[in-house]
C-alpha cells in the first residue's frame, strides 16, 4: 500500500487521497468543475478510488462536507451512500477510521 499522496484527474474531477489510519485512505478532496457536474465525473472517479481500495484491502474514509454554497449537505451524503459509503455513527460506528469528532464522517467497508 503506497505511503504517499495520490492525486488524480482521470474523469474530469479533481481527487486527492492520502494515507490515513492503518487500513484506510482518506479522500480529502473530490471537486467537479461546474461544466462537468451531473455527467458522471465524480461517480467514475469515486468508483476508481473504491476499486483501488478494494485491491489494497483498505477502507476509503471521508468527511461529507460541501466545499461551496451550491452543494447541499444531504445531497452529498446521499451521493456517497449510493456508492457504498456508510455514516460513521450508531451501529456503523468504526473507531478505526478516525474522525469521531468530525461531522459527517463516512467510510466504505472493505467487503464492498
Amino acid at each position: 500500500f503506497p505511503s504517499h499522496d495520490i492525486c488524480s484527474q482521470k474523469h474530469g474531477a479533481h481527487v486527492e487521497l492520502y494515507p490515513h489510519h492503518q487500513g484506510s485512505i482518506y479522500l480529502s478532496t473530490l471537486i467537479v468543475p461546474k461544466h462537468l457536474r451531473g455527467k458522471g465525473a465524480a461517480s467514475n472517479d469515486l468508483k476508481d478510488d473504491i476499486h483501488y481500495a478494494k485491491i489494497h484491502k483498505v477502507k476509503v474514509v471521508l468527511n461529507a462536507e460541501p466545499l461551496d454554497d451550491e452543494t447541499k449537505e444531504k445531497r452529498l451524503i446521499d451521493f456517497y451512500k449510493s456508492h457504498g459509503f456508510v455514516e460513521n455513527k450508531g451501529r456503523n460506528r468504526d473507531l478505526t477510521v478516525g474522525g469521531s469528532q468530525q461531522k459527517n464522517t463516512m467510510y466504505t467497508r472493505t467487503e464492498i
